[in-house]
């Protein structure tokens, strides 16, 4: 039997299926996860991801359960992040914090205000927008998710370079800063969600950083506007632009604005 005819077998048990919420059709949700993820069809085997989750956090929200199986379930969870985060930014925001303390994560507790930012972010990179420009009052975490992006598109593009620029340099550095300890500290799990995407080399002066393997364009990119770009870097995936102006004088300075 081949996988296509595993598939339409698994299909047909999961819809006869009475019990949507005992061990033996989770058990079938991944077997049919596992195949689709063999045949390349990320769509569907994400699909079925996410009916896993669901059906576990019923199970785990509706019974009274030992402790020993809520553990288990648990972890299948969080398994159910960790298949989804490299393609779903969302899932990476959340697996990679899951074991931070709950007062030092960032997503979790600003999912209300930001879940709609990670959409538009996520439709950036699935290709549905060529550019997207965010405007949000101060604090309410804009920069900070645009540094967790730019480690969720190294990670998922090793090989390929991106920049991060901005009006001055102090800022750039804290782009560099940012990635690394996303990508270096344990306390993050970038590791488990991109286990090929090793970090190989990282440069303090010149603000870069590389994945995988080194190379001349390097994966991530951090430099100031005016510090010179002809050269230093390609933008295969993504430019990310934050802060481009120092203050309303600058802004209003048309001459100064030309030039940028």
């Amino acid at each position: 039997m081949n996988n296509q005819e595993l598939i339409n077998k698994l299909l047909k048990d999961l819809k006869k299926h009475s019990n949507m919420q005992d061990d033996l059709y989770l058990q079938k949700c991944e077997a049919l996860r596992t195949l689709y993820s063999r045949e390349n069809d990320i769509s569907h085997a994400l699909g079925m991801n996410l009916e896993m989750r669901k059906k576990i956090n019923e199970t785990l929200l509706g019974e009274t359960l030992g402790i020993n199986e809520r553990k288990r379930l648990l972890k299948k969870y969080w398994q159910t992040y960790l298949f989804s985060a490299p393609y779903d930014f969302h899932s990476y925001l959340l697996y990679i914090e899951k074991d931070r303390d709950a007062e030092k994560r960032f997503y979790q507790p600003r999912i209300e205000v930001l879940r709609s930012v990670v959409k538009d972010l996520q439709d950036l990179s699935d290709g549905k927008l060529v550019r997207l420009g965010i405007s949000m009052p101060p604090g309410t975490g804009k920069s900070t998710l645009g540094i967790f992006y730019i480690t969720w598109l190294m990670g998922k593009e090793p090989l390929k370079p991106s920049l991060a620029t901005a009006y001055a340099d102090k800022l750039t550095r804290s782009f560099f800063d940012g990635a690394l300890q996303i990508i270096k500290d344990p306390e993050y799990k970038f590791s488990e969600v991109f286990p090929e995407s090793p970090l190989v080399a990282t440069n303090s002066k010149d603000e870069t950083i590389d994945l995988k393997q080194i190379k001349r364009f390097k994966t991530l990119t951090c430099r100031s506007i005016d510090s010179g770009l002809t050269g230093a870097t390609r933008c295969e995936v993504l430019a990310y632009a934050d802060d481009m102006v120092s203050g309303s004088e600058e802004a209003l300075n048309h001459e100064r604005m030309e030039i940028l």
